[in-house]
Parts: structure tokens; sequence; C-alpha cells
């Protein structure tokens, strides 16, 4: 899925979008008469997200091996979507990655390449 920062559109275009997207099912574009895009309003985050079970991840391998197929429908690609999103915030919960470490480990890279180069590092 394709993340696009609001604020890089012109704000016709973006009062446009909200208009649109402030319909609860969504909008259907439709092109020569046949549904061509969908665009669907974020989901509101809970507080008390259902626990990541083995179905939601049975559905959820089933529907990238359709995806893989090509036999993706609209509404399972946002499926898949929404299940992608759940995992994420499922794993950040119970086993978060230590990215700490990482992020000092680039940027004692990132220092080194610029004394390397006689500049100033970022």
């Amino acid at each position: 899925m394709t993340t696009i920062r609001m604020e890089t559109i012109p704000e016709p275009t973006r009062e446009m979008i909200r208009s649109l997207a402030r319909s609860p099912e969504g909008v259907v574009f439709e092109e020569n008469g046949r549904p061509a895009y969908r665009l669907l309003p974020y989901p509101t985050p809970t507080t008390a997200e259902p626990e990541w079970t083995a179905a939601d991840n049975d559905r959820r391998c089933d529907l990238i091996d359709k995806d893989l197929d090509g036999l993706l429908t609209p509404d399972e690609r946002a499926e898949l979507s929404t299940l992608q999103r759940r995992l994420s915030r499922y794993i950040d919960a119970v086993a978060p990655l230590p990215l700490e470490p990482l992020r000092k480990l680039h940027q004692q890279l990132l220092d080194k390449a610029a004394r390397a180069n006689g500049g100033v590092s970022s």
C-alpha cells in the first residue's frame, strides 16, 4: 500500500478527499461504468483491539496467496490491509523491535562517513 502525505497535496484536493472519506463505507470511483478505485476512511484506532489469532493469520495468508495469484478483489485488498496493520500493531505490542541500538549504529556510520569525506554529519 502506498502512503501519501496529505500536506503534499494541494488544499482543494485535500478538501475533496476529506469530503469523500466521510462516508464510513468508503467511496467507489467508476470508470466506463465499472468500479475502478475505492477510497476508504482509515479505521479509528480502538483502545481494546482484539488479540491476534491463528484464524486471523490463516485469513491473512489466504489473502496474500490470492494477491500473489492476481485474484484479490478490492474488498479483499482492504481486508488484507486491515489485517496487516493489526498484525503490525500486535507485534509492536508483544515483541517490539529494539530499534534504538540500530539508530545509534546508523548515526555512528553517518558520522564516520562525514569525517572520511571531510564534511559535517547529519
